[in-house]
């Protein structure tokens, strides 16, 4: 009798608790009725946030969850430290390499009087842009190594070529890709358009924006006073142009891009294109001193969860498809790290960087390495792994498949390598610091430039870490 009065009195009790809540609720919601048909529309925007922007925070939240959680299995990656000896193929020094490589672009990579570099041979100019700048770098690392007069002219040439790629076609204030109307370019380009003076490639992406905003930061920090003026027109111009264009890069035909919507109220977040966007508002603030480009940057740092997505940088899945998308985290954190003036987002930049530094250590990436050592200070042996990478470079680079899956010399996990492959033994690619240095094969490809050698044998010497005899 006892346990069934107990369990009685516990639903009773259990039902005007119930009852009560379901008062509660129903008066709160009577409240809530009244004060928004009172309420102005200024306050009902104060009292009742938007839906929308506040279930797109909780995805944000997720987003965020769900790339710590990448990073952290990321750390089970099977590959070992950068341990192994030399592999050096091509015994000549660096000086020398860098030599022929800059030789070889001189003469057979350039394009329109030396404006516009090609980073490969055939070359359909869909991946200008981001190349463009990655040259406009090159020179600018080398001119602030040399002082060389020769040098200078030849970023003044570059930044020449930004220009074509910025000076705005129809709506497109950016495209993917220039060269002279009777040029040699394939004309195989979804989005190519023959021109009076210039055929054009529209289409340009995040990559393109990346690839341009790190070539004119280079130029304006390295570059003399006319170098450092013309690339500070540019970078506020191009800012100016992403505003206007509701930041999306545009077809001339004002349709947005296939990969250019940089929106900041997106759903899901490109941390590196976030990375871009403040980078570029930066320097054309610090370039150009116009305050508007610092209240458009607060738009794309204005939550702390999304600051913290763009501070990751990137995020792929377990340890597979290293490709770009860090290579483009790690050129935006170059610039922000050269021009973000708010000390919090420098803390939060600078904690992003050093731990991008941190996973992609084992790879001794030449670039990734002297990037980071332009702000950091790094462990010698990782500067020891990233001048012996540049050494196992080989001039000219192979066009040949490569193939060491049956290399028993070579430890492996599965398909890759355990510790990265000396360069001359990767496949044919375009930029090696955007690839996977445990890939051990790949098709035969195109001609390529010694560009990724060049920008980082570059870095290296005006960092100090290689002198002019290596």
């Amino acid at each position: 009798m006892g346990r069934r009065f107990v369990g009685t009195g516990r639903k009773k009790a259990a039902k005007v608790i119930k009852e009560k809540i379901f008062s509660l609720f129903t008066l709160l919601a009577l409240f809530t009725l009244f004060t928004f048909s009172e309420a102005s529309d200024s306050e009902k925007k104060r009292l009742f946030p938007n839906p929308t922007r506040v279930f797109r925070g909780f995805v944000w939240v997720i987003q965020k969850g769900g790339m710590t959680v990448a990073d952290e299995l990321h750390r089970q990656e099977p590959f070992e430290e950068f341990t192994r000896p030399a592999q050096i193929e091509d015994k000549r020094s660096m000086r020398k390499k860098a030599q022929l490589f800059e030789e070889e672009i001189n003469k057979d990579f350039l394009r329109d009087s030396g404006r516009l570099f090609w980073n490969q041979i055939p070359n359909d100019i869909g991946d200008m842009a981001i190349w463009q700048g990655y040259y406009t770098a090159f020179r600018a690392f080398e001119y602030d190594a040399t002082k060389s007069e020769q040098t200078l002219s030849f970023l003044g040439k570059a930044l020449d070529g930004i220009d074509l790629l910025t000076a705005g076609y129809g709506k497109a204030y950016l495209v993917r890709g220039v060269d002279p109307a009777a040029g040699d370019a394939l004309k195989t380009h979804t989005y190519f358009h023959r021109g009076d003076r210039y055929d054009r490639v529209e289409d340009a992406s995040g990559s393109s924006m990346a690839g341009v905003v790190f070539g004119l930061n280079a130029a304006y920090r390295f570059g003399d006073k006319k170098t450092r003026d013309k690339a500070g027109r540019l970078a506020a111009r191009l800012a100016r142009g992403f505003k206007q264009s509701g930041y999306r890069l545009r077809n001339a035909n004002g349709s947005t891009t296939r990969w250019g919507d940089f929106r900041p109220n997106r759903w899901i977040l490109d941390p590196a294109k976030l990375l871009t966007v403040v980078a570029l508002f930066n320097l054309a603030h610090q370039a150009d001193g116009d305050p508007m480009f610092l209240k458009e940057k607060k738009k794309f740092t204005q939550s702390k969860t999304m600051r913290k997505i763009a501070a990751k940088g990137e995020a792929h899945f377990l340890w597979y498809g290293k490709e770009y998308h860090q290579h483009l985290a790690f050129m935006s954190f170059y610039v922000l790290m050269s021009t973000e003036q708010d000390s919090k987002l420098r803390g939060l930049w600078e904690s992003g960087f050093k731990k991008l530094l941190r996973k992609y250590r084992k790879e001794g990436n030449s670039f990734f390495t002297f990037a980071g050592a332009s702000f950091f200070e790094r462990n010698s042996n990782d500067i020891k792994t990233a001048i012996q990478t540049l050494q196992e470079f080989s001039f000219p680079k192979k066009r040949k498949a490569a193939n060491n899956l049956r290399d028993l010399s070579i430890a492996k996990a599965g398909r890759r390598s355990l510790q990265p492959l000396p360069v001359w033994r990767r496949p044919n690619t375009d930029i090696v610091w955007q690839r996977d240095p445990y890939e051990l094969a790949g098709p035969p490809g195109n001609r390529y430039t010694g560009l990724d050698f060049l920008i980082a044998y570059w870095m290296g010497r005006r960092l100090g870490f290689i002198n002019k005899n290596q």
